[in-house]
């Protein structure tokens, strides 16, 4: 309803990447709340699960709610590799499920086609002291003929939340590659799984560049 008296286009596109912006610095279980108002004005967005609120006016003026940028990076960690904020939450609770239940690691298949590689580079394009480009990668096969393949490949941090998950298919490009923004000086441990042959976890990276 406040969207639809927004009649200046200028301002219309402002709060659309307002919008898509605050969307990715949200936490998992956070949601934007548009609450009815009878002048755009008095219109708030509610961000649920972080602290405080930002208004259509604070929007008009370009300012943003106050997010630490730790918080912010480690939030949208999960979503570098493409995946919406839902297919993102709904792969990390997938992982995480299976990463507990796993009675062993490491324990079938070839250790050099099952452990996974990872690296840190600055951000190409970007001057960012304190993130860094971390790409996982494996040199497994993706056979959708046996099937055999990575499903998935994901990031932990020292405090053992999964920060970064990307799911891949039978017929996914060969090698397996996560790629995610990850803080400076955070602690990651790349993990994948295998249809085959379960869980593979490699060896604790501290990211610096």
């Amino acid at each position: 309803e406040d969207l639809q008296v927004i009649r200046n286009r200028a301002t219309a596109m402002r709060l659309i990447s307002a919008i898509a912006t605050i969307s990715t610095l949200l936490p998992f279980g956070s949601c934007l709340v548009f609450p009815k108002s009878s002048h755009p004005r008095r219109g708030r967005i509610s961000l649920q699960g972080t602290p405080g609120e930002i208004s259509f006016d604070d929007i008009r003026q370009g300012k943003m709610p106050a997010l630490s940028r730790r918080a912010a990076m480690l939030s949208t960690a999960v979503l570098a590799s493409g995946a919406s904020p839902a297919q993102a939450k709904t792969a990390a609770a997938l992982v995480d499920e299976l990463d507990k239940k796993a009675t062993e690691r490491n324990a079938q298949g070839a250790p050099e086609k099952h452990l996974p590689k990872i690296s840190a580079e600055d951000i190409k394009g970007i001057d960012l002291k304190t993130v860094a480009q971390v790409t996982v990668s494996v040199p497994h096969v993706m056979d959708p003929e046996k099937p055999h393949f990575i499903q998935y490949v994901w990031l932990r941090d020292q405090k053992n939340r999964v920060i970064a998950v990307k799911t891949f298919k039978p017929n996914s490009p060969s090698p397996p590659t996560l790629t995610a923004n990850v803080p400076k000086g955070t602690t990651v441990v790349p993990l994948l799984f295998c249809n085959l042959h379960g869980v593979w976890e490699g060896e604790p990276f501290k990211v610096e560049v």
